[in-house]
């Protein structure tokens, strides 16, 4: 409650981040300057008298990516989140899966469609949102498998559903249509939005 400003060595990253943050995970962009070669110190500061700031396992996590614009840059970045993907800890494999979304990285279809079986429901919610930005077929059926299976009312696994139904959207496959029509009727309003929208 109240978590006034988070930071990193001598740093803000974010301040006056209101009551809640998020009671699972959110992302920052880290400021290059901020971070040093060796150990890094983050701290994080509430204001309020009861409950404090919650800081989730496995804690906070860095992750730092480099930008190509040649080829063979791209090529060891896009390595390097695929690599990710395998990760023991789940944001880790939810930020390469998001960053492998971003970077028209084909060769990620198959691995991505991999992790929408992943353990943790916020993986499972990237790989969607990554498949659907990858725009590519073979994500198809997968995806539909996803609308089909996943658990609808457990905390915020909708979220799995609502990107699977974006990325069935923007992938634009008729088969998705009448698996689309019956998430007109998911019991959560996003997913009946996004399905709507993607129709």
């Amino acid at each position: 409650e109240e978590l006034s400003e988070i930071g990193l060595n001598d740093g803000t990253i974010a301040e006056g981040l209101g009551e809640w943050v998020s009671y699972s995970y959110d992302s920052f962009a880290v400021p290059v300057g901020l971070v040093r070669q060796g150990t890094n110190t983050f701290f994080a500061l509430s204001l309020a008298d009861y409950h404090k700031a919650e800081i989730n396992w496995p804690g906070p996590v860095l992750f730092i990516e480099r930008s190509s614009t040649d080829e063979a840059g791209k090529a060891r970045l896009v390595e390097s989140m695929l690599r990710a993907l395998d990760d023991d800890h789940w944001p880790v494999r939810a930020y390469a899966a998001r960053s492998l979304g971003g970077l028209d990285a084909h060769a990620a279809v198959e691995p991505l469609i991999a992790r929408l079986k992943d353990e943790s429901w916020q993986v499972r919610a990237d790989a969607a949102a990554a498949l659907g930005n990858l725009a590519d077929a073979r994500a198809v059926e997968p995806l539909l498998s996803v609308i089909r299976t996943e658990k609808p009312y457990t905390r915020d696994i909708w979220r799995v559903r609502k990107n699977a139904v974006s990325a069935l959207g923007k992938i634009r496959d008729p088969k998705a249509v009448e698996i689309l029509i019956a998430a007109l009727k998911d019991p959560e309003s996003f997913v009946r939005a996004y399905a709507a929208y993607a129709l």
